[in-house]
């Protein structure tokens, strides 16, 4: 199966709490995805975000992980 196929998520996922591995790995990559390729601020994205500025560095860490293993870019969206 393709690893695009298992990220997709409703919008609400993405902006939604909760720790379900498929949106938790959706929402790293928009974050790592805002922050690299449209340069929105770590601080802008966990205020609109309701969290921490370092767990939205955490998190775009591990969305740029997702992206490197499944090869998927902003522009595959």
């Amino acid at each position: 199966m393709n690893e695009a196929i298992r990220l997709e998520t409703s919008h609400e996922a993405i902006w939604a709490a909760g720790k379900y591995p498929k949106n938790v790995r959706a929402r790293s990559l928009f974050r790592y995805w805002a922050v690299r390729e449209l340069g929105w601020s770590t601080t802008e994205i966990a205020r609109r975000m309701g969290m921490t500025q370092p767990g939205v560095s955490i998190s775009a860490g591990r969305g740029e992980r997702v992206s490197v293993k499944t090869g998927m870019k902003i522009n595959d969206i």
